[in-house]
C-alpha cells in the first residue's frame, strides 16, 4: 500500500488544472497561467487542445 500511495500521491499534487490556468491568464497572470498549463501537457503531451492554449497564453506574454 504505501509504495502506491507514494507513487500516486505526487502525482495527484501535481496535476493539471487547466481551470486554474485559465482563470490566471485572464487575470493577466501569464507566467502563472503558462506553469499550469505546462503541467498540463507534461501529463498529455499529444493533447491539442491543451497545445493550442499554451500557445493562447504565450502570445500575450511576448
Amino acid at each position: 500500500m504505501r509504495i502506491i500511495f507514494n507513487i500516486i500521491f505526487p502525482l495527484f499534487l501535481n496535476s493539471c488544472d487547466y481551470s486554474k490556468a485559465e482563470v490566471l491568464w485572464k487575470m493577466g497572470r501569464i507566467d502563472e497561467a503558462l506553469i499550469e498549463i505546462k503541467k498540463c501537457l507534461v501529463f498529455s503531451p499529444d493533447d491539442k487542445y491543451y497545445k493550442e492554449q499554451f500557445e493562447k497564453f504565450n502570445k500575450k506574454n511576448i
